[in-house]
Order: C-alpha cells, then sequence, then structure tokens
C-alpha cells in the first residue's frame, strides 16, 4: 500500500503535475515517480515518463524589517484584516528597553495576537530569538517579595495593581516552554491559574518548568482562587473587588 500522507504538493516542489500538468494541490511521491492527481479521481498513478526530478526547497522569503512599531502593527492589521486594539510590551531587564510587542486584534472571526519583535534598527513581526517573562525588568525592584505566575498580560498588569509583583509568559496557555523562567531562582513562586482545564494544564507545565532551574525557586505553589466560576482568571477575581 503507498503512503502518500507526506509527500509534498506540486505547487510546494514548484513542479506541474505529470496528470493534470497543473501546479497547485496535487501530490508528488519523494523520487517523482508517482502524483496523486485530485482532477483524476485522488488515485495514485505513475509518471511513466519517469523523467527525473530535482527537488528543492523553496528559499523562505526574509521577513519584512519596518522601521517602526506602528508600521509593523499597521502591516499586521492589514495581513489578518483585523484592528489592534491592544499592546503589551516586553522589555529587556538590563536595558529597560521593549525588545518585543504582543498585539492584540480583533477580526470577524474574533480576537487573535501577534508577536513583533525588535530585528536590529527596525521591527518584524514574529518571535524574538527568545522570550522572557512580561514585567520580567520590574522583579528586581521588589526584592524578596513572592513572586506570582499568572495566564496572560491582562492577568499580569491586574496583579501589579494590586501590588503583587507578578509575570506571565508569551504565546498562551499552550506555550509556556517558549520563556526564559530564570527570573525564578530562589524565589518563592505562586501560580494562579485560569479556572478551567487549560489554565490548570498551563499552571502545572509553568511548575515542572521552574522546578529544573538552577537554582531552584525556594517554593512552588499553585493557589487556586475561591469563588472562581468556570472560565475566570485573577482580572475577573480582581475586578470584582476580591482580595
Amino acid at each position: 500500500m503507498i503512503t502518500t500522507n507526506r509527500w509534498p504538493t506540486t505547487r510546494r516542489m514548484g513542479i506541474p503535475c505529470a496528470i493534470c500538468q497543473k501546479i497547485d494541490s496535487c501530490l508528488v511521491a519523494p523520487d517523482g515517480g508517482a502524483f496523486l492527481c485530485w482532477r483524476n479521481g485522488g488515485k495514485v498513478q505513475h509518471n511513466k515518463a519517469r523523467q527525473p526530478i530535482r527537488f528543492t526547497t523553496p528559499p523562505r522569503r526574509p521577513p519584512t524589517i519596518f522601521k517602526s512599531l506602528e508600521q509593523a502593527i499597521a502591516a499586521a492589521e492589514w495581513g489578518i484584516r483585523g484592528r489592534c486594539v491592544a499592546t503589551w510590551g516586553y522589555c529587556d531587564p538590563e536595558g529597560g528597553e521593549p525588545y518585543a510587542f504582543v498585539c492584540r486584534f480583533e477580526t470577524d472571526k474574533g480576537k487573535q495576537y501577534r508577536p513583533i519583535s525588535r530585528h536590529g534598527d527596525g521591527w518584524r513581526i514574529g518571535d524574538p530569538p527568545q522570550w522572557l517573562p512580561y514585567r520580567v525588568d520590574e522583579i528586581p525592584l521588589w526584592g524578596d517579595q513572592p513572586l506570582w505566575i499568572v495566564e496572560g498580560e491582562k492577568c499580569t498588569d491586574a496583579c501589579w495593581k494590586e501590588g503583587l509583583p507578578a509575570i506571565t509568559s508569551a504565546h498562551g496557555a499552550a506555550s509556556p516552554h517558549k520563556t526564559d523562567w530564570q527570573v525564578c531562582q530562589n524565589k518563592n513562586v505562586m501560580i494562579v491559574p485560569d479556572a478551567d482545564a487549560p489554565g490548570a494544564g498551563y499552571a502545572r507545565a509553568v511548575a515542572r518548568l521552574i522546578s529544573t532551574i538552577y537554582p531552584p525557586p525556594r517554593l512552588i505553589k499553585i493557589v487556586n482562587l475561591p469563588g472562581m466560576a468556570i472560565g475566570e482568571d485573577v482580572a475577573d477575581f480582581f475586578g470584582r473587588g476580591a482580595a
């Protein structure tokens, strides 16, 4: 039985299908000896001509570098057909300057997020080489106080308004591994999950990640806030006057 699920498309390879002569979504075997042509019933047919095909990976388009953050945001708005409604700056703890922003866009399909990072003297749409936690540059000012980890920039800001030094990672509940958590060394760390399954999973993942740094945190504790309805977060908790 021929397995085609790993065959590339003719569009990706930049060659025509030997059956329909189109360059689009038909599949081609790695050796060029067979094609799966959607215009011919989606059946695998051997390439009778058996002409050698040189497969080359198309060069990746270099990222566009914008002169200003505003230009990068405008390009992202155009790309996803949305409007930027909020930005959160991630700052370098050494210089205090933002090295990346997480931008929230409102679109016809709902909210979407895009990272925009510094690239030399300009900005590009995409991740920086390494994410540090949001508001990590402010943590040294708070000495030996417990460090709070929450999910999302909005919740982090809500904690700071209540006098709690807090951080979070970029890219939501599924990606805490993309952030460098070294700031948690020798800290008493309190992790506050959102009141849902992804939030609980995020808290457990963060706890595992920070337990592996050296020196490790002095304390790692997951704190489930009382009276939280399903789907609520720490911003909702503080928003109704809880403390």
